[in-house]
């Protein structure tokens, strides 16, 4: 059986999501508490800083875990993941 995979748009609106919801609650926590990554490390992420690209991994390993049914595919994402980050658009952020 194959996975689907799901497109590599799906993270960077999270991202985005994270920003905006911080700015107009005040809250650090999504409704189901999960932690969400703040803006100075998407944009760090975002002008390749090695240790904010490692808190994105890091931020987004369960859902990458999730979605891989082996570890080349786990790999790819990551890649995937990595390869976007660059085109992130931080206007939105």
């Amino acid at each position: 059986m194959r996975r689907k995979m799901f497109p590599l748009l799906v993270f960077l609106p999270v991202l985005c999501y994270a920003d905006t919801s911080i700015k107009k609650t005040g809250v650090y926590r999504m409704p189901e508490q999960e932690m969400l990554l703040d803006s100075a490390t998407i944009k760090a992420a975002v002008a390749g800083e090695k240790w904010a690209t490692e808190k994105v991994i890091e931020h987004y390993a369960p859902m990458i875990d999730e979605l891989a049914v082996d570890e080349d595919m786990k790999q790819h994402l990551i890649m995937k993941l990595l390869e976007a980050l660059p085109n992130f658009p931080m206007e939105q952020a």
